[in-house]
């Protein structure tokens, strides 16, 4: 009998709704925070969009690997979708900076990207903020629509393991 399956099933990246998103994504804006990106950003001001738990240790990784990470999010505060130690540990890295209530409106570069403008929302103040790379975290739809009745899905599409497995799914 078999007691574990692996399915890696990918995921489709939420996209920020910028016009030009596609002319620097790879050369600029990356989905994924790895030991490539990492090391091609050391000494560099970057950017991580997103408040969850994965935009968190991306925001982390980057400062430990030498960048000076600015964290934009739409939210006044990271409490609502960040696990308090990553939080903690963001609070005393003097190489990250958390800018609420903000947003990404505009990628700017020739052939990279090179800064992005920003707009703070309640005063709806926007300037320009000097960047190699911009990582986005803002979300994932799984690809999991061909399992769809084979086997257990949340209401998101992701797949159920472990204690999250309704009885009858056994």
């Amino acid at each position: 009998p078999t007691r574990a399956v692996i399915i890696a099933t990918g995921a489709r990246y939420q996209r920020l709704a910028i016009s030009n998103l596609d002319q620097f994504e790879g050369k600029g804006v990356y989905y994924a925070a790895t030991d490539l990106e990492t090391r091609s950003c050391s000494g560099c001001d970057v950017v991580v969009v997103g408040g969850g738990n994965s935009a968190g240790q991306a925001a982390i990784y980057l400062s430990q690997g030498g960048s000076r990470v600015s964290i934009v999010i739409r939210r006044s505060d990271l409490s609502n979708s960040m696990s308090k130690y990553l939080i903690d540990r963001i609070a005393v890295d003097p190489d990250i900076e958390v800018l609420s209530d903000t947003q990404v409106r505009a990628l700017n570069g020739d052939t990279h990207l090179e800064s992005v403008i920003l707009e703070h929302g309640p005063s709806g103040r926007r300037h320009t903020k000097e960047c190699v790379s911009l990582f986005c975290f803002i979300g994932a739809v799984p690809a999991t629509s061909w399992a769809d009745g084979t086997v257990a899905l949340d209401e998101k599409g992701f797949v159920l393991t472990n204690r999250s497995l309704p009885r009858d799914a056994l």
